[in-house]
């Protein structure tokens, strides 16, 4: 409602109340005293703007109790509660890496490898060069020659950068031969760029991961 005589906005003490329960009768705000014939509307929206924060600032944000918990550290004493539980030699489960090699699952795609035939020790790939062509990275080279007496072509070259490998695998299911295969190993840091490309020696004799001993 409006007062006839100042022409403020007044309001019931229902509509003052903020959701903490407290309750504020109105007061006119020196900084909007004389502005209520400039639009009602706005002037009972800026009031129960005004109304809410004096009520919100009534009550301490931080009362006794939270204080109480900031003092004696509580929040602290129960995470370092829940920290200990599982420091019981049952509860702990730590590998001693890399003393003992960690089991990886059976169809993890790790480093690559260039089989070769075990009886005549030659490599099983017969550069097809589907692999290239499967690969979404476009990071496998395959260089090979044709061979005048057999009229075959023959493996000279293989190159496979592993800097920008995702390991996705689809090399592996294009090669008819099963000559390229993505192996469990896992360890395949190197001290610098080059040392992620692959040439076909390093291929063929495999990823050959170091042995830790005491």
């Amino acid at each position: 409602m409006r007062d006839t005589t100042t022409g403020a906005v007044k309001f019931p003490e229902s509509t003052l109340k903020s959701h903490h329960g407290v309750t504020e009768k109105y007061r006119e705000p020196p900084l909007f005293e004389g502005l209520a014939d400039k639009g009602g509307a706005r002037l009972e929206k800026i009031h129960l703007i005004q109304q809410g924060r004096r009520a919100w600032y009534s009550n301490r944000v931080m009362g006794m109790p939270s204080l109480l918990r900031k003092v004696f550290l509580v929040d602290l004493l129960q995470g370092l509660k829940v920290t200990f539980r599982y420091q019981d030699p049952k509860e702990i489960y730590t590998e001693q890496y890399p003393l003992e090699r960690p089991q990886v699952a059976e169809r993890y795609r790790g480093a690559p490898r260039l089989n070769v035939n075990p009886d005549t020790n030659e490599t099983m790939c017969i550069a097809c060069d589907l692999c290239a062509l499967a690969c979404p990275e476009h990071l496998i080279v395959v260089s090979s020659e044709r061979n005048e007496k057999t009229r075959r072509k023959e493996l000279t070259n293989f190159t496979y950068d592993l800097s920008r490998c995702m390991f996705c695998g689809l090399c592996e299911d294009a090669c008819p031969t099963d000559a390229l295969e993505l192996t469990q190993d896992f360890e395949l840091a190197s001290y610098s760029r080059h040392g992620w490309i692959w040439d076909r020696p390093t291929l063929e004799k495999g990823p050959e991961p170091t042995q830790y001993q005491k």
